[in-house]
């Protein structure tokens, strides 16, 4: 079977993204708003670029927040610094939460790289190390 050129282009187009997104291994961190306060919510995929992440608070779109790292004996990441670029609201079992794409706010954030690498792939802990990923 022969794929049509115009498949491709519109699978191409339909794609926004600018790096690919990698599930994660289902981790919970703390959201911090200015203003709002801390809420927590769940890690769902993540990226070169940002992060998906649910939770039962509504922040405004555009918001920034400061994303806590999940709390973890082996794993130490720094704080990331996002803004909220997407958000919808999901009905999960009668409960209404939300999903926020998030996109970190400085593209040279060492954050992001460390987020990325650690969350991304399992770690190997077999030698009992705490892995240090930025301070």
């Amino acid at each position: 079977m022969e794929i049509e050129p115009d498949a491709v282009i519109l699978a191409a187009m339909r794609e926004r993204r600018e790096a690919p997104r990698d599930p994660t291994r289902t981790k919970a961190v703390m959201l911090v708003h200015d203003k709002l306060g801390e809420h927590a919510g769940i890690l769902g995929d993540v990226s070169r670029v940002g992060m998906k992440i649910r939770s039962r608070f509504c922040f405004p779109c555009g918001s920034e927040v400061t994303i806590m790292p999940p709390s973890n004996e082996i794993l130490i990441l720094p704080c990331a610094r996002v803004q909220i670029v997407r958000q919808n609201l999901k009905d999960d079992c009668g409960d209404q939460v939300f999903d926020y794409g998030l996109r970190f706010v400085q593209r040279n954030d060492p954050a992001r790289h460390a987020w990325f690498l650690a969350l991304r792939q399992p770690l190997d802990t077999s030698m009992g190390e705490r892995i240090v990923m930025a301070e």
